[in-house]
């Protein structure tokens, strides 16, 4: 299956009860949400140990290498000229009166009209456009750990901490897969490559790229015992459980095994300050998504209509 439906219980320290997050499911009419003490909380995840929670009972989770399979064949299946190009490196922009030509590794193209949903390299593709937007992409490895078959009884659903509102990242949290796994993390560590999806993967260019801007550093020194933290995790199993423990105290070491990697492509300002709000540039002929904070992939439908209705305006096309 591409859905499952469940609950995803979201744990709380009793000074984070009476919370924003709270406030904003009921704003946004979120079925079913409610506030649940400890006894509800050991009813919905009898492992799960905490004082207050928020539980959503209508949220679910995707296979989305599937989904976004299904959507590339929907794509090509609409028009005969309809193409989906995956490896395919920008290595530059040919602009003309009428039209631009992308220049990649495998060919050139001709386009009216340019999108830039780069991701871990959307800066610089926009930057081949001639926009200087003033942040950075600064990628973030963020390591999970998958719990052994014998432990997965402990999670049924989603949980998830009380979210820092000083950082972008979610904290620590379960999963339940489609494929009944259950994954728990990630961290967050600053990647020495922006495809770095081992602790080992490094590139000189990416490297110098992050370091070399300001912006990384203003982050580094504000937060730099949270850093130090969360790098402490990654090399460190004990420490890694030892969070994990915060919401399910039972699990042992034996219960988890090293699971996947995933990087985030995470827009800092010269500030230093994360950005945690959508930024995006809009030129004549293109525009560029440099940021679109998380939850993007969940959302990834209800942007792809906001972008479609700023290029609806920008480059003047008909509804």
């Amino acid at each position: 299956p591409l859905w499952n439906r469940g609950q995803r219980l979201q744990n709380y320290f009793l000074s984070y009860f009476d919370n924003p997050f709270f406030r904003n499911g009921l704003e946004n009419e979120i079925e079913g949400i409610e506030k649940i003490g400890p006894d509800e909380i050991k009813e919905a995840e009898p492992f799960c140990c905490g004082i207050a929670a928020i539980r959503v009972p209508c949220t679910g989770i995707i296979d989305f290498t599937e989904v976004a399979k299904k959507l590339g064949k929907l794509i090509e299946a609409e028009s005969q000229g309809n193409k989906v190009l995956t490896s395919h490196k920008v290595l530059g922009f040919e602009k003309h009166d009428s039209f631009t030509k992308v220049v990649t590794n495998q060919g050139t193209f001709a386009a009216r009209y340019i999108i830039n949903c780069a991701g871990l390299h959307c800066d610089r593709i926009a930057k081949l456009d001639g926009v200087e937007a003033g942040v950075k992409i600064v990628p973030f490895r963020g390591d999970y750990y998958e719990l052994t078959e014998e432990a997965r009884e402990k999670v049924k659903n989603l949980i998830y901490p009380v979210p820092d509102p000083a950082f972008p990242f979610l904290g620590v949290h379960f999963t339940r897969k489609i494929d009944g796994s259950v994954e728990c993390g990630p961290n967050a560590v600053f990647s020495f490559k922006r495809e770095g999806y081992r602790k080992t993967d490094f590139s000189v260019r990416d490297c110098w790229d992050s370091l070399s801007y300001w912006g990384t550093w203003k982050m580094f020194l504000r937060h730099w015992r949270y850093g130090l933290d969360e790098y402490s995790r990654a090399f460190s199993k004990k420490l890694f459980l030892r969070q994990l423990q915060r919401l399910i105290p039972l699990l042992g070491a034996e219960d988890i095994k090293p699971g996947n990697a995933g990087v985030r492509a995470q827009a800092v300002g010269s500030d230093g300050r994360p950005i945690d709000d959508f930024r995006i540039e809009r030129r004549e002929n293109s525009i560029h998504i440099l940021n679109a904070p998380s939850p993007a992939a969940t959302a990834s439908l209800a942007i792809g209509d906001y972008v479609n209705e700023i290029a609806t305006e920008n480059f003047k096309l008909k509804d």
